[in-house]
Order: C-alpha cells, then sequence, then structure tokens
C-alpha cells in the first residue's frame, strides 16, 4: 500500500475538490460505517469469497487521517483514508449524532454551482464563454479586462 502512495501525489484539498465534484467529504474524527463487502468487490472476481463475505457485518470507525490524493498517470483523485475502530460506547447512534462536529470538508470547499465540460460552441473566435454559476469557473480562468486588447 506504502508504495500505492508513493507513486501519487498528495493534491491541494481545493483543487482536489474541484476535480471530484460536489461530494461530502466526512471532516476528521468523523464517523463512518465501513462494509467490507466493498472491498470484497474491487479485491476479487470470485464469487466464492464474494458469497463468503457477503454476511461480514458492518463496522463503525472514526476517520483518524485523511490524505488528498491524485494518481499521476490518469489525473483521477482518490481519498486515502485512515480509519480507527469507534469504542463500544462511541457506536451507539446517539452518541454519534449529538457530538460536536465541523463542517464537512466539500461543504467548506465547494460553492454552490456545477461543472461544465468546455465544447466548441463556448468559444466565439478569441473568447471563451463561461456562465458565473458554473463551478470554479472563476477560479480557473482569470477575469477579462475590457480595457486590455487581445490578439
Amino acid at each position: 500500500m506504502r508504495d500505492l502512495l508513493m507513486a501519487n501525489e498528495e493534491v491541494n484539498p481545493s483543487i482536489w475538490a474541484a476535480c471530484a465534484g460536489v461530494t461530502s467529504v466526512e471532516p476528521l474524527q468523523g464517523t463512518v460505517i465501513y462494509f467490507p463487502q466493498g472491498h470484497v468487490e474491487q479485491c476479487t472476481n470470485s464469487d466464492q469469497v464474494r458469497t463468503l463475505c457477503a454476511q461480514l457485518p458492518a463496522s463503525t470507525y472514526r476517520i483518524s487521517s485523511v490524505s488528498y490524493l491524485a494518481d499521476t498517470r490518469t489525473d483521477e483523485v482518490y481519498m486515502h483514508l485512515i480509519l480507527n475502530v469507534c469504542r463500544p460506547e462511541e457506536r451507539n447512534t446517539a452518541t454519534v449524532a449529538t457530538a460536536a462536529r465541523p463542517e464537512p470538508v466539500a461543504k467548506l470547499l465547494l460553492p454552490t454551482g456545477f461543472i461544465k465540460v468546455l465544447e466548441r460552441d463556448d468559444i466565439d473566435g478569441d473568447q471563451c464563454s463561461i456562465d458565473k454559476a458554473c463551478l470554479w469557473g472563476g477560479f480557473v480562468f482569470p477575469q477579462r479586462k475590457p480595457s486590455v486588447k487581445h490578439p
């Protein structure tokens, strides 16, 4: 696993969130439920192993570390989480629900908007028009200055 992380690069969380799109990310010390079946589906094609693991119980974990990463070959973004098993008293849903938790990372980083793939129709001569509601449009492209003559 360490070699896999070394082959990929850590990314600024704001840039990661822009690439990942609108997603919910639990904060550090947030509580998540881990389903082992998801790992089994990703790791093996064996129906026998999947059948054996289908009845594994879900477990409650607390997020102790988050790394925002990108695959350098494909530019896909993903997260590496380190999870710690919750103590029995923390597994109670009432305890988890009433615990003070900060805002999820995605809510802090992403404004309300949408992501748009630029098409040929979006470019008119030497100008590119992007709707202001488009997510990160003003961040990625600088504001046009009408007084400056463009070639």
